[in-house]
């Protein structure tokens, strides 16, 4: 198993770690069991953040909660309307792309909409109160 996404600042510093799974119906439970199992079994590092996305739901964790323990996330937030305008742009239909396509669409959005934002895109919210906006602005997004 691989790191999905990881994302480093402009001191090339791990600042978050993306899981994208391709999985509906997710629970807020499920997502912290998941989160727990990557970083125990070593597949992902603990960097500052941790987000695992969904195509109906972002689980974010930060530092306080991001440790080898099974944590509930800090933010829980709806990934549908963020996604959409990403998956349009790309032609995809979100029930028929595969888990790599979904990666890539969430790569995507972190890319245009949270680290090098476009003009008039209004970041989320929860971006902000994290403190993750300011850390990984103009950052590197790497696969």
């Amino acid at each position: 198993m691989r790191i999905d996404l990881a994302v480093y600042d402009r001191f090339q510093r791990l600042i978050l770690t993306v899981e994208a799974k391709k999985k509906f119906g997710a629970s807020t439970k499920w997502a912290a069991q998941t989160r727990r199992n990557l970083v125990v079994h070593g597949f992902y590092p603990l960097a500052s953040y941790f987000l695992l996305v969904t195509p109906e739901k972002f689980f974010l964790w930060t530092s306080d909660r991001n440790t080898m323990e099974e944590t509930m996330p800090n933010f829980v937030e709806d990934a549908e309307k963020q996604l959409k305008p990403h998956l349009d742009e790309l032609g995809f239909n979100l029930r028929e792309i595969d888990g790599y396509v979904f990666e890539q669409v969430v790569a995507h959005w972190l890319k245009y909409d949270v680290m090098y934002p476009i003009e008039n895109v209004q970041k989320p919210r929860w971006i902000f109160e994290s403190g993750l906006s300011e850390k990984i602005i103009r950052g590197n997004l790497s696969f």
